[in-house]
């Protein structure tokens, strides 16, 4: 029995089923809050899916495949996470609209303002909107003359 390689394979599968999972919840927090008397509706049909289940599971007792319904159950289930995995990134892609960011202005606001003064003060020449890029310019001169742990101290 190797071990390592049990230990591989329940790491990708998680990998696997944790990302579907979480964009199944967000997926059903954001049904519940945009749609709320969509979600009764919805139960509604999950029931009578819970119905025609029964009904499938009798059809196969008769044809003697119940022994094979949890690898159904199996299938369907790991289906439907890949599913989700592809088409909700996909649909995320295909709305317009993108998240953007300038680094130094979010950079700024992080900061506390006496390190950014400091900061400033120590660095002249450098504007706000530059400030970062001197400081890794600083730091990496710092590193090569003194070590890597001066420099993290040094601003």
């Amino acid at each position: 029995m190797n071990v390592p390689s049990i230990l591989d394979a329940v790491r990708e599968g998680w990998n696997f089923v944790w990302p579907p999972c979480f964009l199944l919840l967000v997926l059903v927090v954001l049904f519940r809050i945009l749609a709320p008397l969509s979600l009764k509706d919805f139960g509604g049909y999950i029931g009578g899916l819970l119905q025609q289940q029964k009904k499938l599971i009798a059809i196969l007792r008769v044809s003697g495949l119940r022994k094979f319904v949890g690898i159904i159950e199996a299938f369907v289930i790991l289906f439907f996470l890949y599913v989700v995995h592809q088409v909700v990134p996909a649909i995320g892609d295909a709305i317009p609209g993108q998240l953007t960011y300038i680094p130094s202005a979010m950079w700024v606001h992080t900061v506390d303002h006496e390190s950014l003064v400091c900061a400033l003060a120590s660095l002249p020449g450098a504007s706000i909107d530059t400030l970062e890029g001197e400081i890794n310019i600083r730091k990496k001169a710092i590193q090569a003359k003194l070590g890597v742990a001066r420099a993290e101290d040094f601003f």
